[in-house]
């Protein structure tokens, strides 16, 4: 009897379904999605403009370092200043975060980030037409505070533009930017540099000529059309 008790109690909890918490969540348990098949879904668009964004941010910062020699004779500074002002830039950027996570939870994000894109810009621009440290300092930090919006806004936008099954691949593309502009990075500097005749005020053109692509996708965020917050949880 005992036996029979337990094999019936087995099949009784055989039968039953367990459903854990983490099971609820959003994709849990939905079937694999090509990378293909999600950026058909949501479209090359916020990948593409926030993978190049990530790059030419990081041309600048790479700039810096590499043209750092240039700027020290050109301007008359230490290596102790050129290191405090490019640190000034971090913790600008690091703070900024902050106000812009602020201001994207109340406003379009794509306009937030093309403002901002276009900010980092001009800023860019200021870095190479500076005559003094002070000048200096202050584009580190205007180019630091327009950097600064990438980082809230840019998780927020892809989560919305494509699905669940596919985020996190669309995460590792949009920062492969980073270690692609460190490569690239000097490269790109030391091509303006020659290419504006290696003089002592040719490491400026490497600031100047980022306008270019900052004005590009600032046009390009401002037609990005805006995602609608949540969707991909709610269809999920």
């Amino acid at each position: 009897v005992i036996f029979e008790e337990e094999e019936t109690r087995r099949a009784a909890a055989a039968d039953d379904v367990v459903v854990l918490p983490d099971d609820m969540l959003p994709g849990v348990g939905d079937g694999a999605m090509s990378l293909a098949a999600g950026l058909r879904t949501g479209g090359l668009g916020v990948a593409s403009l926030l993978l190049l964004l990530n790059l030419i941010e990081e041309f600048d910062r790479v700039a810096l370092h590499v043209l750092g020699p240039d700027i020290q004779d050109s301007l008359g500074i230490s290596d102790t200043i050129l290191l405090g002002l490019q640190s000034l830039g971090g913790v600008v950027l690091v703070l900024a975060t902050l106000p812009f996570a602020w201001l994207a939870d109340r406003s379009a994000r794509t306009k937030v980030l093309a403002g901002a894109t276009g900010l980092w810009g001009l800023f860019s621009v200021a870095t190479g037409s500076v005559v003094n440290s002070f000048q200096l300092g202050v584009a580190r930090a205007g180019a630091g505070f327009g950097a600064a919006a990438r980082i809230p806004i840019a998780p927020a936008l892809v989560a919305d533009q494509y699905p669940i099954g596919i985020r996190t691949r669309v995460f590792a593309l949009e920062a492969l930017g980073r270690p692609a502009g460190q490569v690239i990075g000097p490269v790109f500097a030391g091509a303006v540099v020659a290419i504006a005749g290696g003089g002592e005020s040719a490491w400026r053109w490497a600031f100047w000529v980022l306008i270019v692509p900052a004005v590009v996708l600032c046009l390009a965020l401002l037609r990005q059309p805006e995602p609608e917050r949540g969707h991909n949880e709610r269809a999920a």
